[in-house]
This record gives structure tokens, sequence and C-alpha cells, in this order.
């Protein structure tokens, strides 16, 4: 299922992509159009990470009311402590 949506998400950002090329009228000016928008994009970044985060603060904390084992917990930190690297990384990347 994770390939299948993974793949769905590469085809949509393809597509996307595509269109806003056809709809400024070539690349050059596509470009331009996201660097016009850098702000509103590092908006949506942020509002984005923050849902992200809730999400996964009621999920923890769902988790350890209903109990796990220190194994558990361990994974789950270094899970966390992953996948905030890997967001720094991307974040880092793209400015």
């Amino acid at each position: 299922m994770f390939v299948v949506a993974s793949v769905l998400t590469f085809i949509a950002a393809i597509g996307i992509n595509l269109l806003g090329i056809e709809l400024a009228g070539g690349i050059p000016e596509w470009q331009q159009w996201l660097k016009d928008n850098t702000g509103y994009f590092r908006l949506w970044r942020i509002l984005l990470y923050s849902v992200l985060a809730y999400g996964w603060y009621r999920l923890r904390r769902q988790l350890h009311r209903q109990g796990i084992s220190p194994e558990q917990h361990h994974r789950l930190l270094r899970t966390e402590i992953a996948l905030v690297a890997l967001l720094l990384l991307l974040e880092l990347l793209v400015n």
C-alpha cells in the first residue's frame, strides 16, 4: 500500500509541475513563479509539519496509555529522532 501511495504521489507531483509549466508559459516563468511564492510554500510546510506533529503527539499519548514495553518505547524514540532528522535535512536541502 505504501508503494502504491508513493507512486501516486510521485505521479501527481509530476502532473502538477507539468500543469504549472504549461500555465506559466515555460520553465523559466515557472521557476520564477516558484521563487516569487517561496514564503507561501514555507508557510504551507510549517502548517503541514504542525498538523503532523499534533497527530503524532496524540498517537504517542494513546500508545503510552495502552502500555508499551521499554523496547517498544526505545524503537519509537529512534523513529521520532530519524523523522525529525529527515525533515531537517529536507528543509536544509530546499533552502
